[in-house]
């Protein structure tokens, strides 16, 4: 019945709007309630269409129109400024398009705009007192900052979406013979579902812990999360499993434990080594930082993603025992699957407490343990590197805190330790030299990993600010891909840089983040090498 009278009550509704509007207006001009019983908004001639046909009444009707015009001229009722009336109803009007462009919500926009705005004033206010502002890098910052953590707060709803949801339409289209054949599919997608529960718990109490920890704030003005942020998660869980997990040992075992046994042997006075400075330049999720401390070594980590960076701090400064956390990192892995179970069994970390570092206070009482760990964020390049106004860029820059950071860092530490970091280079003549910078003259410089070039296969161009020969500062597009050398060139080139190998090993076979029950996975031969400055002036090869 609704649906049949509808039409007619709106109908109705419409009509008595319209007079209603006509008895208002009239009042409001103390005229009749049944004057301009044809009201339309701004049409003068109300009221007269039932006599503008009539010959006699057409020069009455145009001398009072005219009046009606001339009287409406002067009342502020209709002498409107329409273009001011428009700005400012557009100034009244929500930025809900320019929040969209920006991937966030209306109400952090609202406040990322007025932070922006208080910013402008703060850079303009600096600019008079010779200071300077960056605002502009800040709120980049922050954005990197916050679509990490949204990534980890969105995670379980993606997963179900990328896992859970095609498996359940994919049953649900089979004919009944079929779903018969795998009767049990069901109850795997509820193991799967609740594997993707189990992470998505731990990924929020990660973004819920270190959001607060790194001043990001209400989580309603965060940014949204991209589809890289949410996959790089993935490359996380199992970045758990290689660092943190007992599935990870004999990975470790390869690459950390080569290179902790050559630094013991090149500073076997373990009351010492607080005096030894290492820096391991992409520490990941904090592992062999741990491990150096552990040895007594002072140690510095380095490291650029967000996403290592907020997993470190949680894992390194939140766990209370071992194997206090859970994840199920190969539920989005149906390849080279043995068994179902082995998708969604639990991997649970960390092995070691990593306040356990401290132990070697029993022994070694004077060693300040407490003192020993740090972590650094930002570019490797950009925080440790030799300073060149030519190479200016989003990985080289001039910031005056990076300038004098690097001034600190020149010759600082006694071991340099890379592992699975090399192949990470958009320029690796770039990352030599920043190892050579930073490396005392009598330290050691060890290695461990492959060469799959991280960047080869990425188009994406940056700016480099380069002197130009006129005058003036110019940028030249520079890719990220394009420098990927072969092994045999890159033992050249470290020699060139001003390098002498001490030790060296190829082809030492290594898994990275691998899952050891998979049907397939890589397998890397990787270059372990102990390298020290050359004691004569670099000689260049032609």
């Amino acid at each position: 019945m609704l649906l049949l009278y509808a039409p007619y009550l709106c109908i109705i509704a419409n009509y008595e709007s319209k007079q209603a509007r006509r008895i208002n207006y009239n009042r409001k001009f103390n005229l009749s309630d049944d004057a301009n019983e044809e009201n339309r908004e701004w049409l003068l001639t109300d009221g007269y269409e039932d006599t503008m046909n009539d010959e006699a009444n057409r020069h009455m009707i145009a001398q009072t129109l005219h009046r009606q015009r001339d009287a409406e001229s002067t009342e502020p009722e209709f002498a409107k400024n329409f273009p001011a009336w428009s700005k400012e109803v557009e100034n009244l009007k929500p930025p809900i398009n320019q929040a969209s462009n920006a991937g966030v919500n209306l109400d952090s926009y609202q406040i990322i705009d007025h932070i922006n705005k208080l910013t402008d004033k703060r850079v303009t206010s600096a600019m008079d007192t010779g200071e300077t502002e960056r605002s502009t890098h800040d709120i980049e910052e922050y954005k990197a900052l916050t679509t990490v953590l949204s990534a980890h707060h969105g995670y379980k709803s993606w997963a179900l979406k990328e896992i859970i949801n095609p498996k359940k339409l994919k049953f649900d289209s089979l004919a009944d013979d079929e779903k018969v054949l795998i009767s049990w599919f069901p109850e795997y997608i509820m193991q799967l579902e609740h594997s993707a529960a189990l992470n998505g718990q731990y990924f929020e109490l990660v973004a819920n812990s270190m959001g607060p920890a790194w001043g990001a704030g209400d989580p309603q003005t965060w940014f949204r999360e991209t589809p890289a942020d949410l996959n790089r998660l993935l490359g996380m869980m199992s970045q758990y499993v290689r660092e943190w997990s007992d599935d990870g040992r004999e990975e470790r075992e390869l690459s950390f434990g080569r290179i902790l046994r050559a630094a013991e042997r090149f500073f076997p006075d373990i009351k010492s080594r607080p005096d030894v400075e290492v820096l391991v330049p992409g520490a990941g999720l904090g592992r062999l930082l741990v491990e150096f401390v552990k040895k007594g070594f002072r140690t510095q980590g380095n490291e650029i993603s967000y996403h290592m960076l907020l997993n470190s701090n949680f894992i390194l400064n939140n766990t209370y025992c071992e194997n206090n956390f859970v994840l199920c990192p190969f539920i989005h892995k149906s390849s080279n699957v043995e068994k179902r179970n082995y998708q969604c069994r639990q991997v649970y970390f960390p092995d070691l407490n990593p306040s356990d570092m401290s132990k070697i206070t029993e022994d070694y009482p004077s060693i300040p343990v407490e003192e020993l760990m740090s972590m650094v964020a930002g570019g490797f390049t950009d925080l440790y590197g030799p300073f060149n106004k030519n190479k200016i860029s989003d990985l080289v820059t001039d910031d005056p805190m990076a300038m004098e950071f690097r001034k600190e860092n020149a010759g600082k530490f006694k071991i340099v330790a890379t592992c699975f970091f090399l192949d990470t280079a958009t320029n690796i003549i770039d990352y030599l030299r920043t190892i050579k910078h930073c490396l005392d003259d009598d330290g050691y410089w060890i290695n461990f990993g492959p060469l799959l070039w991280h960047f080869e296969n990425d188009d994406n161009v940056y700016n480099v600010k380069v002197q130009a020969p006129e005058g003036g500062v110019k940028d030249v597009p520079t890719p990220l891909k394009g420098l990927e050398l072969s092994r045999e060139d890159i033992l050249n080139l470290v020699t060139d840089i001003g390098f002498e190998f001490v030790e060296h090993e190829s082809g030492i076979e290594s898994s990275y983040a691998g899952d050891a029950k998979s049907l397939g996975y890589w397998k890397y031969k990787c270059e372990y090498w102990v390298c020290r400055k050359k004691k004569n002036n670099l000689k260049s090869r032609n």
